[in-house]
């Protein structure tokens, strides 16, 4: 299935060819002592600059400041479009009117567009909703906070579910890099990665906090993040761990089902008995 960014790239960098070419036909086309250059020429401009934001804006799909320059262009396109009619005397010049069409279409049409409309509806519904409470677990482990965060942090593999990931082959190891900005992903027997998110809180013993940047469908996004803290709380009996995997309402529509996985036997209530008892038996 093609992804979005790439149908963005492709009509960002169709438009960008076809606006060139518009910008040097316009001075063989049109008399020299009319106006009409001036439209074709800023037309052609306005296409380039509008195409170039809009492709940068396939990597950056959370800048909202750059989204709002992406609507300022394609509304000043539409006010040129509409502005060449309106000196031409017929507002409904075919020439202007199906710029101006066009480009309001393919803006509500384009992929990146409408993963932010999701977006956006996604946290209107939340908002009128009561959100999904995070799922919160905790755990007692009779061992001390640095050898409880090392099997959690460090030893993941050997307490993950191995039917738990999302490669196609076999999982072969679960790879969490001790620092700020770690990766965290798994390994499949056939070699390839598959990445689950990032470190964001590295405070050994004590605190780990997660970037988890699964989606609905159990598939990596980068742009996608809900996150896991776990706690290492000493007592005189060992550690409690105390897990929090919040912001589910970014699921939208889905938060309530993948609530319901994450804190199920077969989510974080099984891996949690699965890690104390690695832990327990030393």
């Amino acid at each position: 299935m093609v992804s979005s960014r790439i149908v963005d790239r492709f009509f960002g960098v169709a438009l960008i060819i076809a606006a060139t070419g518009h910008l040097f036909g316009s001075f063989g086309h049109y008399a020299v002592d009319s106006t009409e250059p001036v439209w074709a020429i800023s037309a052609s401009v306005l296409a380039i600059l509008l195409a170039s934001i809009n492709l940068l804006r396939v990597n950056r799909p959370a800048d909202r400041t750059l989204a709002w320059i992406c609507l300022g262009g394609r509304v000043a396109w539409i006010a040129l479009a509409l502005a060449f009619n309106a000196s031409t005397g017929n507002i409904f010049d075919p020439r202007g009117l199906t710029h101006a069409i066009v480009t309001a279409v393919t803006g509500l049409l384009q992929p990146a567009n409408r993963e932010r409309y999701d977006r956006v509806g996604a946290r209107t519904d939340v908002t009128l909703q009561i959100k999904p409470a995070p799922v919160r677990k905790s755990i007692h482990v009779s061992a001390a906070p640095e050898r409880a965060f090392k099997v959690f942090t460090g030893d993941m593999t050997r307490w993950w579910r191995p039917d738990h990931h999302i490669g196609s082959a076999p999982l072969k190891e679960v790879v969490l890099e001790p620092r700020v900005g770690g990766r965290w992903r798994e390994v499949t027997t056939d070699g390839a990665g598959c990445e689950w998110g990032k470190v964001l809180v590295w405070e050994p013993p004590h605190r780990v906090v997660l970037a988890w940047q699964l989606n609905s469908e159990w598939k990596y996004d980068p742009d996608f993040m809900t996150e896991v803290e776990v706690r290492f709380i000493a007592d005189q009996a060992g550690t409690r761990v105390e897990l929090e995997h919040r912001y589910i309402e970014k699921y939208g529509t889905r938060a309530d089902a993948v609530r319901a996985s994450l804190d199920s036997l077969e989510g974080w209530n099984g891996a949690l008995v699965a890690f104390a008892a690695l832990v327990d038996a030393g």
